[in-house]
């Protein structure tokens, strides 16, 4: 038997470019198609120009930042990033489901806007764990052994920043929370 697609629902498929090289640049959904070592790369493992990105289980290593999300973002695990100066670095809103980040230098997760991360998943091991402008919402983490803070949510001038967790775990940071508007 022979699978004939309507002209009409042709335009309903949705394409995804495969991720398989350090310093690629996607944008809309992506996926990661296996282990990707960006030891000792300047710049970005990945950059993503708004969109998703699903990991499939796998590890993004190294480079100066491991994911560089330069729109709003989605990353979907399971999956990890680690062994870079920041793992993950975000300027509009965050979206961060079922992915370590663990062992990175500077920074686990710096989101420049709203913020979200749900679990299973650890941030643990940076020196600072997750920071946020504005609400960081965090479900079912563990955010553990990082150097500074765990969770941070600040902003300037004025104070908003917000932590609302969930089914989270905080233990062996610097300092664990700190919201310059307050905690949950």
């Amino acid at each position: 038997s022979m699978l004939v697609l309507s002209p009409m629902l042709v335009p309903m498929l949705v394409r995804a470019d495969v991720v398989t090289s350090c310093g690629q640049t996607v944008s809309g959904k992506s996926t990661l198609a296996g282990d990707l070592d960006c030891t000792g790369v300047v710049g970005n493992a990945l950059t993503i120009r708004g969109g998703s990105l699903a990991m499939n289980g796998f590890t993004i290593t190294g480079a100066n930042i491991g994911i560089q999300c330069d729109g709003a973002c989605k990353i979907n695990g399971p999956g990890r990033v680690t062994g870079g100066g920041f793992g993950i670095n975000a300027y509009k809103n965050l979206k961060l489901r079922k992915v370590d980040v663990v062992d990175n230098t500077l920074l686990g997760v710096q989101c420049w806007s709203g913020c979200s991360a749900t679990g299973p998943a650890e941030i643990s091991g940076n020196q600072f764990g997750i920071t946020a402008v504005g609400t960081m919402r965090l479900d079912a983490m563990t955010i553990t052994d990082n150097a500074g803070i765990g969770a941070e949510a600040g902003s300037y001038p004025a104070p908003r920043g917000k932590v609302k967790a969930t089914n989270t775990t905080f233990s062996g940071n610097g300092i664990g929370v700190f919201a310059d508007k307050g905690a949950k």
